[in-house]
């Protein structure tokens, strides 16, 4: 009898799962109906099953926008013959575009590292309104006639409004002709805990993929490995060069720590940042650089103060921060051995640098769907009820409990795991090229 009443007390909670999952997978069916059905009747150009003029929408700041260049990579595979055009923008956000302003007065300083032969243009576009690029924007679109367009979506957390936003936005920018990317397959904030089926929520790099997939050419080709392929310039790397001769003095190994974030939610304690510093230097032939710019410095300053005042010995650790671009900052990276940093654009950067990333997670998502990439097993997080809230500016709670809980011995652990898998440790100043 005791047996039978669990199994019968089970079935109510079995069905509400079921009913919650159907109920998404109607949703999302729904959606994406009503989403083909607003990009066929507002094209007015036919898609080309052998297209010459390609263009490509990614809009996003930093680490966004790192996401998506495997996508591309994947394009190029696909069409080597065709021109591939991108339409970027850092954030079409006005909160966001005052942060990013805060960091670069450039629209998307990231475009200096990106990769070669990829991309055989670049129009990138500064937003104020969406009036205004349309009457800036059509001028340099509209006499282009692209056979096809890819919109690079994750195909997660759409709403209806947004994605049909983004096909009539293309369309007043005189783009007539098939749009792909525009399908959803999950949407997070709608029961977010039956969201993890198969095809459903996955890495954004994976759903970026998904999304050139839509088109049927794309999805026939061979998926290749996952590879971001960013650069840095002659004198970024010779800036690198010049910097590691000065920071590892002797044989060593390099450890670059960003500890500041834009969003408060994200920031793990300064002191804990500290604590995790003067626990690192205690070991041989380590070497801590911190990095930061615009917002971040402040953090990266009070970490350094904490630090001399706790150990009165700079020792091994040096304050980059505000004294890099990004085309230097990711020569340094390809250098390092091991990265740490709050979840964000710059941990996106160091993975696709080649670092082990240990990154300092939030509650805001689903685990293992935005982590820097080949690195979740390095994420640090600590769980609380409330998690995921998709609550992206700030904590719903207004206590930051799932960072504040991460304690300094979880992330040194993960920095000696990421420490023992480099290819990178004990970078010898001598053998490397004089700048």
């Amino acid at each position: 009898m005791p047996a039978d009443k669990n199994i019968t007390s089970r079935v109510p909670g079995d069905f509400v799962e079921l009913f919650k999952s159907a109920s998404v997978h109607v949703l999302l069916r729904l959606c994406n109906a009503a989403f083909i059905t607003i990009e066929a009747f507002t094209r007015f150009r036919p898609g080309d099953s052998q297209p010459l003029n390609i263009l490509i929408v990614r809009t996003g700041a930093l680490g966004d926008f790192l996401l998506a260049i495997p996508a591309m990579h994947r394009l190029r595979q696909a069409y080597p013959a065709a021109k591939l055009t991108l339409l970027t923008t850092a954030t079409t956000d006005r909160s966001t575009l005052k942060t990013v302003n805060a960091y670069s007065n450039q629209g998307s300083p990231w475009l200096s590292i990106f990769p070669a032969n990829i991309i055989d243009e670049i129009i990138s576009f500064g937003f104020s309104t969406y009036l205004d690029l349309i009457s800036k924007g059509r001028k340099s679109i509209i006499r282009r006639k692209y056979d096809v367009c890819f919109i690079l979506n994750e195909g997660i957390g759409l709403t209806l409004a947004g994605t049909a936003k983004k096909i009539i936005f293309m369309r007043m920018l005189g783009v007539g002709c098939r749009i792909y990317g525009i399908r959803t397959r999950a949407y997070p904030k709608i029961f977010p805990l039956v969201q993890r089926g198969p095809r459903r929520l996955e890495h954004h790099v994976d759903a970026i993929m998904r999304s050139v997939e839509e088109n049927a050419h794309v999805a026939d080709t061979p998926l290749p490995e996952i590879y971001f392929g960013i650069q840095s310039s002659t004198e970024a790397e010779e800036w690198a060069t010049a910097q590691l001769a000065k920071l590892l003095e002797k044989q060593g190994t390099l450890i670059v720590v960003a500890p500041g974030s834009r969003l408060e939610f994200k920031r793990w304690p300064a002191e804990y940042y500290t604590e995790l510093i003067i626990e690192l230097l205690k070991k041989p032939q380590i070497t801590i650089a911190l990095v930061g710019s615009g917002p971040e410095l402040e953090t990266a300053l009070l970490v350094e103060e904490q630090y001399l005042t706790m150990t009165k010995n700079s020792g091994a650790l040096y304050n980059l921060a505000g004294k890099t671009s990004i085309d230097q900052l990711t020569a340094l990276l390809k250098h390092a051995a091991v990265f740490v940093g709050n979840d964000g654009g710059t941990c996106h950067l160091a993975a696709a640098a080649g670092c082990k990333v240990v990154s300092i997670s939030n509650g805001a998502e689903i685990p293992n769907s935005v982590e820097p990439w080949d690195n979740q097993r390095f994420t640090a997080r600590f769980d609380v009820p409330c998690a995921p809230c998709y609550s992206f500016t700030f904590c719903p709670k207004g206590n930051n409990r799932c960072v504040t809980g991460i304690s300094p011995d979880v992330v040194l652990k993960l920095v000696e795991k990421a420490l023992l898998e480099s290819s990178r440790l004990k970078n010898q100043p001598e053998s490397l090229p004089k700048p």
